[in-house]
């Protein structure tokens, strides 16, 4: 439930025109097409001239279609990939398509945005730089984000609030510090017995 919407009930374009984005564990994306045609294909429900006008450039599909092109160049050099706006998706590495999807879900223009296991296939250094990212989709973009993920130093720098769940329960709640030093939390999710044995 969002802004007094209930989403589920509602089809993709209408979730995200209310103002909502998501990513998937398996991923959503088109891996014969190149980067820039995800990226802008994220964008279609912001298309709403019929598919006549388009072809035809009639009315104000020239001008709809300039702005989504913008959008997508944006989001391209948000996440440092201009300089692979014409590669085909499916020729890159596993880590880089995570980060086109992210970059095609932030040119739909989100302000809620819901990532799942965002980090997957990614270094840890692609890791590392995915939680600057996030940091500056918060900051500089207004963006909220609501992350699952298993990547606990990631989680740990980037959120403001977690829930820790286990096996569908929730155990832990609350700031990245005052989760991480719950001894179930520990125990589960950081692979020591003890608090005592979690460097500091």
């Amino acid at each position: 439930r969002y802004r007094d919407s209930e989403l589920l009930a509602l089809p993709a374009a209408s979730r995200s025109a209310r103002g909502v984005a998501r990513t998937f564990q398996d991923m959503g994306l088109v891996r014969s097409d190149t980067v820039r045609e995800n990226v802008l294909l994220a964008q279609t429900w912001i298309a709403a001239y019929p598919a006549v006008a388009g072809l035809l450039a009639l009315g104000g599909s020239v001008g709809t279609e300039r702005e989504l092109r913008r959008r997508a160049d944006e989001a391209l050099e948000l996440f440092g990939l201009t300089h692979l706006a014409e590669e085909r998706l499916g020729d890159l590495p596993y880590g880089t398509m995570r980060i086109v999807e992210i970059a095609a879900a932030v040119a739909s223009g989100p302000d809620l945005l819901l990532l799942d296991e965002a980090s997957a296939g990614l270094t840890p250094d692609e890791a590392h730089a995915l939680g600057d990212r996030f940091q500056a989709l918060r900051d500089e973009l207004g963006l909220t984000l609501v992350v699952i993920e298993h990547h606990v130093p990631l989680i740990a720098r980037t959120c403001d609030y977690c829930y820790c769940l286990e096996s569908g329960a929730l155990i832990a709640q609350g700031t990245p510090a005052e989760v991480v030093a719950q001894p179930r939390v520990v125990e589960s999710f950081l692979g020591r017995g003890t608090l005592e044995e979690v460097p500091a």
